[in-house]
């Protein structure tokens, strides 16, 4: 929805089309599409009083920057080891080193890091049309994969597994929820698992998330399986081909999901929210299962009057029994500087998530 001071579009001539207004502290000056984009400072910005510029994230401070388009993450990392950028909060954790060593920066470098809310997870189908129906199957995914080493792989030493199916970092949960025999890494368990099933060999397909966190480590997941013998398929596509399959109803598409989780997600009912209702009332869900049980737990952490930890332990424990889903990793969040960047400083964002700001000297 896009709002306009009638004066404002009545006067402009050609209905804003060329010199549109914002309330925002910055307009765009310049444009690469894909490459880069170039923002002013609003010398005009509509509140002037400062005794309503209560957020940090009013007080415009630098007078010019621009935003270059990086999407190959070891270029992300030589653009700023050689000062084409000044910061980034995308630097993969095989790069890592080239700016940090024993958990500091180092020389030429400043280092930020929060807590981030996002994580990995592996979602079953659970429908009739995929083998993964069988618990005991699911099980023996879950038992198979190491996700210890898949948080190294990912995040280095700022990776941490999870010991359930949320970030215990969320508001209305906590290590608490976490379980010391949550689906530890044992092939041999995996194996035994695997015998009780009907599994005969067919071919599982992993639909990955199109997500930095989770892609390098598709393959990984795919060792891990063939080595108690399950084959896997992994189906990488962009988000657009993606999403579409994700939610597509009649369970035949994909049989695992790897998962990446959102770092705007605050509470246990967002995150977990493939085991609620698809339409939000009632009946099947993302994982295609039809339990009014399953139900009733996730709509107790919706609800203002029943959420919180003890509604979101209540809906793990009978994820936990059956293992619709598999809780893998999460990472820090960082932020990597210039040396001459100063004034860094991080905020929350609505729950414990923090995110940053910086002022350059320059």
């Amino acid at each position: 929805l896009n709002i306009f001071a009638e004066k404002a579009y009545n006067d402009s001539g050609d209905a804003l089309a060329s010199d549109t207004y914002g309330t925002g502290g910055y307009y765009l000056t310049e444009a690469s599409k894909g490459t880069s984009y170039t923002f002013m400072k609003n010398e005009d910005y509509w509140q002037t009083d400062p005794q309503y510029i209560f957020d940090w994230r009013n007080n415009y401070r630098a007078d010019k920057f621009t935003m270059k388009v990086i999407t190959d993450t070891s270029a992300i990392a030589m653009a700023l080891q050689k000062g084409e950028i000044d910061f980034s909060m995308d630097v993969a954790a095989a790069d890592y080193g080239n700016f940090v060593e024993n958990g500091e920066a180092k020389d030429g470098y400043s280092l930020v890091n929060g807590v981030d809310h996002a994580m990995v997870r592996v979602d079953f189908n659970c429908g009739e049309n995929s083998p993964c129906q069988d618990e005991n199957l699911r099980k023996a995914i879950a038992y198979a994969i190491d996700s210890d080493a898949c948080a190294y792989t990912i995040h280095g030493d700022f990776g941490h597994q999870v010991l359930e199916a949320v970030n215990p970092k969320l508001k209305d949960a906590d290590e608490s929820l976490y379980r010391d025999d949550y689906y530890l890494y044992d092939p041999a368990k995996a194996k035994e698992l695997l015998d009780k099933t009907s599994y005969s060999g067919q071919t599982l397909k992993i639909l990955v998330a199109p997500n930095k966190n989770i892609a390098p480590m598709a393959t990984l997941v795919q060792q891990y399986l063939a080595a108690i013998g399950i084959n896997v398929e992994l189906m990488q596509y962009e988000f657009a081909q993606f999403k579409p399959l994700k939610w597509e109803t009649t369970g035949k598409e994909w049989d695992i999901e790897l998962q990446g989780l959102s770092s705007s997600d605050l509470y246990s009912y967002q995150t977990l929210e493939e085991l609620g209702p698809r339409d939000g009332i009632s009946g099947e869900n993302l994982l295609y299962i039809t339990d009014p049980e399953l139900e009733k737990l996730f709509l107790a952490t919706t609800k203002e009057e029943t959420y919180g930890l003890e509604a979101t332990r209540a809906l793990l424990d009978y994820n936990y029994d059956h293992c619709f889903m598999y809780g893998m990793y999460y990472g820090d969040r960082l932020a990597f500087f210039k040396d001459y960047i100063y004034g860094v400083i991080t905020e929350p964002n609505g729950g414990s998530a923090q995110f940053v700001t910086a002022y350059c000297v320059r």
